[in-house]
């Protein structure tokens, strides 16, 4: 502070900015002295620790005698620091609990100091008691820490709800599925098992089965609260399918989330092929196409240099056997291929060989569209292939085997700029 007083005064005013912007914490309110005692009494120090700090202190203040040379000033200098930091930190409209370790580390002397004075006044009043006293105020001050962390180490070993929520979905949800969650996309190579979302309330059940959701996934980290809100019950009349959290923010880790099953079927799927179309062991039932803003089941105009959205809906009668890809063909009116997309479903998370019987899959073909694409109307073709072998699995069309390897499933329009 004194070598750099500018620096100094730059960060404490910007502390004292930010905790006072109101937006988070856990304890919340200037002044909320409440909001403390009983964060101390009940969580921080517990009811013996607080009572024994009061006595220490107490006892530093007032008993600097022969026995106790120095007890007043160390009682002083304990006050010296503990009093303006409270003061400080209660001034402040935010309260995080992790500023309270320094003030849980200078607590020990003072609950040390009423430890020993109670010890020592039962062992002169009665030496035989001397040992078993202190065990009984050794108990009675660390039992209930001990029970505190027990309990903090069962609640460890019910995991996160974030992994239990993962755990959950490879049990109970196909591969395939798609999901949209109030949660961000988990990092690693390979696709998250859900799409991120802002807000799940902003559409029905309807919209999201258009757009090929199986499930819903909400997150209290969305709601800033731990009961899930009306807006939420009110957005499935079913129970949750699952629902990960205890009663409480202190009975797990993690948010408190809740799955909602949408009740995709292929009843859903916004454009229906007019043909009975199956590839391999999967029928091919129809897409969405469109843009990221709009998906269903017309002819939608898009823009050269825009990304075509597209929607596969696979309903699987037979597991496959091998791991193909999935190609997608714009052709013009002329039949040549202007764009294309080769890859295996969920971009190698969910591929053919992981596919269960009587699940539908709704996979994504997004594709960029080239900048110079001509306007006028393109047709979609849909197909599968070994990328080891280059080989099709069979397709057929109305149960009649077809001679092409790809089968149309939509058009778009290309407009001018």
């Amino acid at each position: 502070a004194l070598l750099n007083w500018p620096e100094f005064v730059k960060g404490l005013t910007g502390q004292v900015a930010a905790y006072n912007d109101g937006s988070q914490g856990d304890i919340r309110g200037a002044w909320n002295g409440r909001g403390y005692l009983e964060f101390f009494w009940d969580a921080g120090l517990l009811a013996p620790g607080c009572i024994a700090v009061l006595i220490g202190l107490g006892l530093l203040l007032w008993r600097d005698d022969e026995r106790k040379p120095g007890a007043r000033t160390a009682g002083l200098l304990w006050l010296s620091f503990a009093l303006p930091y409270l003061l400080l930190l209660l001034s402040q409209v935010t309260h995080f609990l992790r500023n309270f370790i320094p003030l849980f580390v200078l607590c020990m002397l003072p609950i040390g100091v009423a430890a020993a004075s109670a010890i020592g006044w039962i062992g002169r009043r009665a030496p035989r008691l001397r040992l078993p006293a202190a065990a009984v105020v050794l108990a009675v001050l660390l039992f209930p820490s001990a029970a505190q962390t027990l309990a903090y180490a069962q609640r460890l070993g019910r995991g996160d709800t974030r992994v239990q929520l993962l755990n959950w979905l490879g049990t109970h949800v196909p591969p395939g599925a798609r999901i949209a969650a109030e949660l961000k996309p988990l990092p690693g190579p390979l696709e998250s098992p859900w799409i991120a979302v802002d807000d799940l309330t902003e559409h029905d059940l309807a919209w999201y089965r258009r757009q090929g959701y199986a499930y819903l996934i909400g997150s209290s980290d969305r709601w800033r609260r731990w009961d899930v809100p009306e807006e939420y019950e009110r957005l499935s009349a079913a129970r949750p399918a699952a629902e990960f959290g205890g009663a409480t923010p202190r009975d797990m880790f993690g948010p408190h989330l809740v799955v909602y099953a949408t009740g995709l079927a292929a009843d859903d799927v916004p454009a229906r092929l007019p043909s009975d179309v199956r590839i391999g062991g999967a029928r091919l039932l129809g897409s969405a196409i469109g843009t990221p803003e709009q998906l269903d089941g017309g002819v939608p105009e898009l823009k050269a240099g825009e990304v075509l959205s597209l929607r596969t809906f696979w309903q699987v009668e037979q597991p496959f056997a091998t791991d193909y890809f999935i190609f997608v063909h714009v052709l013009s009116a002329a039949g040549q291929t202007v764009a294309q997309r080769d890859a295996p479903p969920w971009q190698g998370r969910f591929p053919t060989s992981s596919w269960r019987s009587d699940t539908l899959i709704v996979d994504v073909n997004d594709l960029p569209l080239p900048p110079d694409l001509a306007p006028g109307d393109y047709k979609i073709v849909v197909g599968m292939f070994d990328p080891a072998t280059g080989a099709h699995p069979p397709l057929q069309i109305d149960g009649q085997t077809a001679s092409d390897a790809a089968t149309p499933i939509g058009s778009i329009r290309i407009v001018k700029r």
